[in-house]
């Protein structure tokens, strides 16, 4: 980073919580794994019968 100004320049950063953004992704993969399951169970039961 280079400082082209005469007065000094603050820089700010955040740090997400990877425990939030862990949990976001933990509820997206339950909720498709829960889609999946009922989509398994409708296709075995609405399955064509020979």
């Amino acid at each position: 980073m280079i400082n082209n100004y005469s007065i000094p320049v603050t820089v700010t950063y955040y740090i997400i919580s990877g425990l939030r953004t862990g949990g976001v992704f933990e509820l997206m993969g339950i909720v498709i794994g829960i889609i999946g399951v009922i989509l398994a169970i409708l296709g075995a039961v609405l399955k064509p019968k020979r």
